[in-house]
Order: structure tokens, then sequence, then C-alpha cells
């Protein structure tokens, strides 16, 4: 379900380019540890999900300055499952964490919204037509792949489940708090990947994921909204 209007007006856009997702079917019981008991588990025919998203952040700005004050692009390697809360009708994902190659962005998400960003060695670079992509902490927490997209289009229900998610729930400041987006459609393509080490999903395998990869996506940003903790 995509959201056309929000409570408070946008205050900042960013574009993700060369998204790539992965996703893996994972029982609820190993999800519900991840996720604080206020938020439920969101389920496509009684399986949950877990997904590891990498993009480049581009052009991130503020409502209403300038090109020349855009942040700095920045690799981000996402884990994040999917969940509702029950006073609301919009489902959306919760992050497990959110590694990026930029410490001010980590920090600052930090403190805006309490999500759980880290500072992270992320390399992303492209040769021909697929992408290779390493991230790695010091405490070896290694995850490295390449994917080449394809011509070819997917739109199905689980694709659609699993990608048209337009909030972000989190707990922040002792608040349930829900953090708005807006965009357009994911128009979705198939991608080969091979996923040559993954070390942030110790209870996922390397071969019975799902995924898909979108080329460019322009994103507006809101404001984030309160709910009663329960």
């Amino acid at each position: 379900m995509r959201i056309s209007k929000r409570k408070y007006p946008w205050i900042g856009e960013q574009t993700w380019t060369d998204t790539l997702f992965l996703h893996w079917p994972v029982p609820v019981d190993i999800i519900r540890q991840y996720v604080p008991s206020s938020f439920e588990i969101d389920t496509f025919k009684g399986t949950a999900w877990i997904s590891i998203v990498v993009f480049n952040a581009k052009k991130s700005l503020i409502r209403g300055m300038p090109a020349f004050t855009s942040f700095p692009t920045v690799t981000q390697i996402n884990m994040r499952t999917y969940v509702y809360h029950p006073d609301c009708s919009e489902r959306g994902v919760y992050f497990i964490s959110l590694r990026v190659n930029n410490l001010l962005a980590a920090i600052g998400a930090q403190k805006l919204f309490g999500l759980p960003f880290y500072r992270v060695t992320n390399i992303f670079k492209q040769i021909n037509s697929t992408f290779f992509v390493t991230s790695w902490t010091e405490e070896i927490n290694k995850f490295s792949l390449q994917y080449t997209p394809e011509d070819i289009t997917i739109n199905d229900k689980l694709a659609q489940f699993l990608t048209e998610r337009y909030c972000i729930w989190n707990i922040h400041r002792n608040q349930m708090i829900k953090i708005p987006i807006r965009h357009s459609h994911w128009n979705l393509r198939k991608v080969q990947v091979k996923v040559l080490e993954n070390k942030l999903l110790p209870f996922t395998n390397e071969s019975n994921f799902i995924a898909h990869y979108c080329g460019y996506k322009h994103a507006l940003l809101y404001p984030y909204e309160t709910y009663n903790w329960k």
C-alpha cells in the first residue's frame, strides 16, 4: 500500500541507485528475537522474511536547499524485516542494522531517529554491467557479493510484499515512531547474484534467497510520527 498523503510535509529527499534486494524466508520465532514485542511480525502466507538491501544513497538534500549542499554519496547495506503496529494499518519495515561508510551519516541517523546505524567499511564498484560489494568491520563481520542485473521485469505478489513498503517502524526516546517515506512503485528486475561471504545473517545460507534489482529511485523523507507504547 503506497501512501499518497502524509501527516506532515516532507523535509528531505534522496536518490537511491543500483538497489539490490536479497530476501530469505525465516521462521517467525527467529525473527521475533530481533523485533520489539510491541510490533507484530508481518508474514506472507505464514512465512516471515528477512532482507539485506544494498544501494547508493545520492543527492541527499534538506528541502529547499540548493544542490551543492547535498550530502556525499553513501553506500548503505541494511538488514530488515517486515512488521506492523496494531494501532496503524500501514505495514512497514524494522531495521536490524544499517551499515554505512560515513561516520557523520551514522551518527546523524542514530540521533534523529534512533536507528541502528553503524560506521563500517563499504566498498562498491562497477565493472561493465556487474557490481561488486564488500563490507566489513574490525570484528571481521564481513559481507561480500557480486550482482548483474537482467532486462527481465518482476511484478509478483511476493515481490510487492517485500519491497512496496513506505514507512520504517522503530522505538526512539521511549516512544514508538513511524518514519514515513514516499516514492513511486518499484520497477523491479531480475538479477544474478553470487554471495561470496555472508556473516551478517548466520541463520541464512547462500542459496535459498530471492533477489530483485532497481536501478534508480527518488524518495521523499518525512518527519516521524509517534504512537502509544504497548
